[in-house]
């Protein structure tokens, strides 16, 4: 029914020619669509309103991350409110989309405001780095009689404003030329304000008249349609041939909307006045009462009308979600677009993956989107290579802490206390590690799936000092589809190192960096550390460190660094080191083998972009919790004078009112002084086929040695205790266990007797099968 993207050689060539940002993961969406046409992909994307003011912000911004992440769509867009009095809070969620999320925004612009006010929101949203404007007139039901100068529903520009959408293109393109790729709406079933008559179907003069109009704003420079939503393929394919025919060759976006709700449902028909098939009119009719039904079946007419639509050459859908998301997701997961598994990853990292990104540091784990935020404007991602191009030298940390600053002081207060010592704030770590609070400055979600396997060994090491904020268990070739330790897709097998981050103080530091020295550890472990000042430190091998430190790393000696040279890989590391003073060295931690495919090793430990994690993971000691106590957002400096800010009394959040107090100024000293003297450690294990490799021994190791006998006592007696608890546990698991197959032994015995022969009803007892299998799981875990 229509030519493809890739069939336009005008709309290719306009495209690339004016973004030039074809290989971006940020950029014009008309590059994108045919980007994606020409690698055989199907586009979907989202619509989204923001909320009313501020406070639903972050709603939205978590509904678009879960859909980004599992459903990957193309863009998302958000509408334009008519009520907006200027356009911060449109613009602030839509740059938090593309720069922290990492998916690209179409942003909506109506009519509703003055030429000047719309001159300031086009160079407003050029600032924040947005690429694509859908350019629409605007619905006169949202505007009250006296603005818009009558009260008959019908459109009327505002002062110095625009009559329709075709003035609004031309502004754009007088303005900013090429930067925006601009979208307009089209209307399969005609626009209602050309209807002769809201209880007729519009006339062919109306339907001309129409596309007349739209043809004026492709003419004006639009790159690409969307469609308002229809409930008839037939009336789409229609409205498609007449654009041909009238010489429109851009892209056709359908968009759809998804039957939520009957009352959602009859408030579009009126709106729009959409064909509706008599047989989907009078199965709603039967099921109105029941949500459920209703929303199953608008499931059932959306996947029959999208497919219909794929199956005639589309190659791009558009949903209306009303901001939710489990019809579209149920939709995308029935036409097989998208994984129905919501365990799997294409890559091991958290959160969302731009385009063509196959690698990260390791060291944003558990902070996706900061990660995102401060490499948004990097022209390409890591591809399995780690080079300059990509130097992170040139990250902000301001860029993306807006997020953060607005968390409320209150809650934060009740989950990490006043810690008076650092044993207090050991003690925040370890309710972190159990579940027990939600969040950490350097940890903005739950600890991974994968994590319950070393949990008790990070909560040992973080009660003695060791304070964690990532890491990671050894893989040794699990199944790609492995619902802890699996990404990238069925067939492949999927490998990791052990790895732990952490902070800790210089004594407990030194104590550890001297035991890994010893020869049972210093053959299989790799650590960098350094600390606020920039006083850093590199495992050694001794074995081929003696000239080569003396000469070429003189400097680094004198500095306290010490650096291994042992294959060539170091070599090219060295001229590295001898261009800019410091060595660089990738340590890969997580790689998978697909069938035909290279290795992927998409999670590095790299020391280029831990020294530049450092920075951002010191800083969020006074950013993110110093500030708690100060009442003010705080930055390094102002921290170092925290207590005359302290007694001002200046903050928000209720904590203010005690800032001035004795426990307040204790911990904003204490956590003061651990950001100026503590390291900031990494450590990889990289024996990732031992059994008896445990990363966790060199800890064990400083721990103990550090211990008396009475502290060793105690120790032996915690972990009998701790044995004891869990040998009850099992055998109560076992006791309930054989109970359970007593009762389906008698259960088996009473269906058999029910089909015996003289008796036809059917067996009335339960099968206790599943709580079989739930003790059985319950054993294995204990």
């Amino acid at each position: 029914h229509d030519l493809r993207f890739s069939d336009h050689p005008s709309a290719i060539d306009r495209s690339i020619a004016r973004s030039g940002l074809a290989g971006r993961a940020m950029g014009r969406l008309d590059a994108a669509l045919v980007q994606k046409a020409r690698d055989g992909e199907t586009c979907v994307s989202f619509e989204f309103f923001p909320p009313k003011a501020a406070e639903g912000v972050d709603t939205l911004l978590q509904r678009i991350a879960e859909m980004g992440e599992h459903l990957k769509p193309t863009f998302v867009s958000l509408t334009w409110r008519s009520a907006f009095k200027d356009e911060a809070l449109w613009l602030r969620i839509g740059s938090m989309v593309q720069k922290q999320l990492g998916i690209d925004v179409l942003l909506h612009l109506t009519c509703h405001l003055p030429r000047e006010d719309l001159r300031r929101v086009l160079r407003s949203a050029r600032a924040a780095g947005i690429h694509n404007i859908l350019a629409l007139r605007g619905d006169s039901a949202h505007f009250t009689a006296g603005q818009q100068g009558g009260g008959d529903g019908r459109w009327r520009a505002c002062n110095d404003g625009f009559k329709n959408a075709i003035e609004l293109v031309q502004l754009i393109r007088e303005e900013h030329g090429d930067h925006f790729c601009v979208g307009v709406a089209g209307y399969p079933e005609v626009h209602t304000s050309c209807w002769n008559s809201k209880f007729l179907p519009p006339s062919d003069q109306a339907r001309e008249a129409d596309l007349a109009r739209l043809k004026q704003k492709v003419d004006a420079g639009a790159d690409f349609i969307i469609t308002q939503f229809f409930y008839d393929v037939d009336v789409f394919w229609s409205f498609q041939r007449r654009c041909r025919e009238a010489g429109i060759t851009i892209p056709i976006i359908p968009g759809y909307a998804p039957i939520q709700t009957y009352q959602s449902f009859e408030r579009f028909v009126q709106w729009v006045r959409p064909q509706v098939p008599r047989r989907v009119e009078a199965r709603l009719a039967q099921i109105k009462d029941d949500d459920e039904a209703v929303r199953e079946y608008g499931v059932e007419v959306a996947v029959e009308q999208c497919r219909a639509l794929l199956q005639g050459g589309v190659q791009a859908i558009h949903f209306f979600t009303l901001n939710l998301a489990g019809s579209v997701a149920q939709v995308l997961h029935r036409l097989k677009l998208r994984d129905s598994s919501v365990h799997q990853r294409d890559l091991p990292f958290r959160g969302l993956v731009r385009d063509r990104e196959e690698i990260r540091p390791i060291f944003w784990a558990h902070r996706h989107s900061s990660y995102l935020s401060r490499t948004s404007t990097w022209e390409e991602f890591p591809n399995g290579r780690w080079g300059n191009s990509r130097s992170a030298a040139t990250f902000e940390l301001a860029d993306y802490y807006l997020a953060e600053k607005e968390r409320s002081r209150v809650d934060l207060l009740a989950i990490w206390g006043v810690p008076q010592s650092a044993a207090d704030v050991a003690n925040v770590f370890v309710a972190y590690m159990r579940g027990e609070i939600e969040q950490l400055p350097w940890c903005d979600q739950a600890l991974a799936l994968e994590t319950e396997a070393i949990s008790e060994s990070l909560c040992w090491i973080n009660r003695h000092g060791f304070l964690t904020i990532n890491s990671q268990p050894k893989v040794n070739g699990v199944p790609s589809t492995d619902r802890r330790h699996g990404w990238g897709g069925a067939g492949g097998v999927c490998f990791q190192k052990a790895y732990v981050e952490f902070f800790c103080s210089p004594e407990m530091w030194h104590q550890l960096r001297a035991c890994m020295e010893r020869d049972e550890f210093r053959s299989r472990l790799s650590y960098h550390a350094t600390n606020c000042a920039g006083e850093e430190f590199l495992d050694t091998d001794h074995e081929g460190a003696g000239a080569h430190s003396q000469s070429a790393h003189s400097d680094a000696e004198r500095s306290g660094v010490r650096v291994r040279k042992a294959s060539f890989a170091d070599e090219l590391a060295e001229q590295k080191f001898k261009a800019c003073g410091k060595l660089h060295r990738v340590n890969a931690v997580t790689w998978g083998v697909f069938p035909g495919r290279e290795i992927i090793q998409p999670t590095v430990v790299d020391t280029e972009s831990f020294r530049v994690w450092k920075d951002e993971a010191f800083e969020l000691w006074l950013s993110q919790w110093a500030t708690v106590y100060t009442g003010d957002e705080t930055s390094d400096d102002e921290v170092s004078e925290a207590t005359p800010a302290a007694d001002q009394g200046a903050g928000s959040g209720g904590s203010g009112s005690n800032s001035d107090s004795p426990e307040y100024k204790n911990a904003v000293k204490l956590i003061r002084e651990i950001h100026d003297t503590w390291f900031l450690v990494n450590i990889v294990d990289n024996d990732y086929v031992s059994e008896s490799s445990d990363i966790f021994d060199i800890f064990k190791q400083v721990i103990l040695d550090g211990m008396d006998a009475g502290q060793l006592r105690r120790r032996v007696d915690t972990l009998e205790r701790e044995n004891a608890s869990l040998h009850r546990r099992l055998l109560r698991a076992e006791a309930k266990l054989e109970r359970q197959e007593r009762q389906l032994a008698k259960h088996r015995t009473d269906n058999l007797r029910e089909h015996s022969p003289g008796r036809s009803s059917p067996p009335q007892s339960p099968i206790l099968m599943p709580a079989k299998f739930r003790l059985s799981e319950e054993k294995e875990i204990l």
